[in-house]
């Protein structure tokens, strides 16, 4: 480029008049879109260097977190798991257990982030790289439901283990534990609203807990048939305190189960307004890259009265159509705005998002059209 503008200005002081205006104006076209190259392929390097460190973040997260379960899913080894009839060693064993789920939900959130992440690089992701993507996925979905239902599985195990070596009061209290940790009034009235993706994952984790439960249930029979045998033999002052745990365990299972239907009802409301808000943003945006092409390329007004007339015509009809889509655009946003205020924190920043680009970009379009 810098022999190019050399060699044009040396032409220049050997030139006719016209030729030199002629030079000028080249060079000039030259150096614009020699700039503009320059432009683009700055923007594509860092288009290319967010790629990397996105496509990068995925991978390192999603092998760290797929050997840790890897790891963990090792642990659950029915062949070594040796309860026998020791209450003590049962509960040292039940004790492990407990630390190793408390480890188990404070990963959930990475798992979260990782399902986030891995679905932000597929969609963004050439065509020819969405296999691997979709596979890693899937892979890991797989491998976090095998470790939280072997993790379950293993605790019914125990807590039976605890209630079959004679420690009837151990093991009641054990299931009422973990049933008092569900938190039904926070499954009841917590948030659940929010984008698709953040529905569907909440959708995800209530149907795991509703499995759980429905495996404890045959425990809780069991546990209230042994509450019969042992108080048939036990003393008036054991009796009492053993019909108070069955009926703190009746009570707060009715309390969960309830919880429970509650939170699946309104999961199934969350999701019928994610559907229809993703259909609608997806919808309305579509509409708006159209128009935008129709407006960015519609050219200059023709010279001849009967084409012009039909612009005009085009334009009129295409107005009216903004119209009928500014209702749309109002209901899309109104719609948006009211899962806003009920939204999970999950999906805050997504729904926030939306707002802000169907409202850039009906302004970019109407001012398109006004031009």
């Amino acid at each position: 480029m810098l022999s190019l503008d050399k060699k044009g200005t040396h032409l220049k002081y050997f030139s006719q008049k016209q030729d030199v205006i002629l030079i000028k104006n080249l060079l000039i076209s030259v150096q614009h879109r020699w700039e503009r190259v320059l432009s683009r392929a700055a923007e594509r390097t860092r288009a290319l260097d967010h790629a990397y460190k996105e496509a990068k973040e995925y991978h390192d997260s999603w092998h760290e977190l797929y050997s840790w379960l890897d790891e963990a899913e090792k642990g659950f080894d029915d062949a070594v798991l040796q309860l026998g009839k020791d209450p003590e060693k049962i509960k040292q064993l039940l004790a492990k257990h407990k630390e190793f789920q408390r480890t188990l939900g404070a990963k959930q959130p990475t798992y979260d982030g990782v399902v986030r992440l891995g679905k932000l690089v597929k969609d963004r992701a050439p065509k020819t790289d969405e296999p691997t993507l979709k596979q890693m996925m899937s892979d890991l979905k797989a491998k976090w439901q095998s470790v939280c239902n072997k993790s379950v599985d293993r605790q019914r195990k125990l807590e039976e283990g605890l209630l079959f070596s004679g420690q009837f009061k151990d093991a009641i209290q054990a299931l009422v534990d973990w049933l008092c940790k569900t938190d039904p009034a926070q499954m009841m009235e917590g948030p659940v609203h929010g984008d698709l993706d953040t529905v569907m994952a909440l959708r995800e984790q209530h149907k795991n807990f509703e499995e759980e439960l429905h495996s404890r249930l045959a425990q809780t029979k069991q546990v209230r048939k042994m509450a019969v045998d042992v108080m048939s033999n036990a003393s008036e002052e054991d009796r009492a305190a053993i019909q108070k745990q069955v009926s703190e365990l009746d009570v707060t299972w009715e309390n969960v189960s309830k919880a429970s239907n509650t939170r699946s009802a309104r999961l199934d409301d969350a999701l019928a307004q994610a559907e229809t808000l993703h259909k609608a943003v997806n919808m309305l945006l579509e509409w708006l890259s159209d128009a935008e092409m129709k407006l960015r390329f519609a050219g200059a007004l023709p010279d001849e009265e009967p084409e012009t007339l039909q612009q005009l015509a085009d334009h009129h009809k295409f107005l009216e159509e903004v119209i009928k889509k500014e209702a749309d655009k109002d209901d899309t946003l109104a719609l948006a705005q009211d899962i806003l205020g009920k939204a999970h924190p999950d999906a805050v920043s997504v729904i926030r998002h939306w707002i802000t680009i169907i409202q850039s970009r009906w302004e970019e379009v109407m001012a398109w059209a006004n031009q």
